[in-house]
């Protein structure tokens, strides 16, 4: 398993959901929750490294990862090739295999799935019938307020701000960020993108009162 830098010891959070821009907001909104809350997000976007195969990206931020989020809301078929979007139920087997089959710490490892209404909550992979997701609505509001109520506490166990604190930053860095973008010589538009949207967020979060 990799050594972790002093700098990067906050606990993981595995994010496993769509990346196209259609879900864009839901995103920048959950590795915002995960990271006010004191914790590290991580998903496959970290890094672009072209000759690493995705599938053992994927291992290597799951087995790093105390905790992980898996929204199921986009399992549609596709408009192209008329067929399912496997890889979330994918990725959330993956993790949970990590924490049924692996070692000690694997086994401590906790999740949250979202979907997006309980009238579409019909899920086509049956073992998953039993499981109670959070529903979000395709709201970045009810996104901040699941992630809130699954972490529940920040990593030095001390209670987290409510739901209303948290969205109310939220919408003060989405005001924030073209200024910080500008100061930085990018666009707001490029300052969404994951990578960028990340470092920002992470000076956002320093910079502000309390931190």
């Amino acid at each position: 398993m990799p050594t972790r830098r002093p700098s990067d010891a906050r606990p993981r959070v595995f994010i496993n959901c769509p990346f196209d821009e259609d879900y864009g907001d839901l995103l920048r909104a959950l590795a915002f929750a995960v990271a006010v809350c004191g914790y590290k997000p991580t998903c496959a976007l970290d890094e672009d490294d072209a000759g690493r195969i995705r599938f053992d990206k994927l291992k290597a931020l799951i087995a790093e990862a105390d905790f992980a989020i898996h929204d199921l809301s986009r399992i549609e078929l596709s408009d192209d090739t008329h067929t399912p979007r496997f890889n979330m139920p994918f990725e959330l087997g993956l993790y949970l295999g990590a924490k049924h089959f692996g070692g000690s710490r694997q086994r401590q490892k906790r999740t949250l799935v979202l979907a997006k209404s309980r009238r579409e909550w019909a899920p086509t992979i049956s073992d998953l019938a039993g499981v109670d997701p959070a529903y979000h609505g395709a709201k970045p509001d009810a996104v901040i307020r699941a992630t809130r109520d699954f972490l529940h506490n920040a990593p030095d166990g001390s209670m987290l701000p409510g739901e209303t604190a948290l969205i109310a930053d939220h919408r003060r860095f989405l005001r924030d960020l073209p200024k910080i973008a500008e100061s930085a010589r990018q666009t707001p538009e490029e300052a969404l993108r994951y990578r960028n949207y990340i470092t920002f967020l992470q000076e956002f979060l320093v910079a502000r009162p309390g931190s």
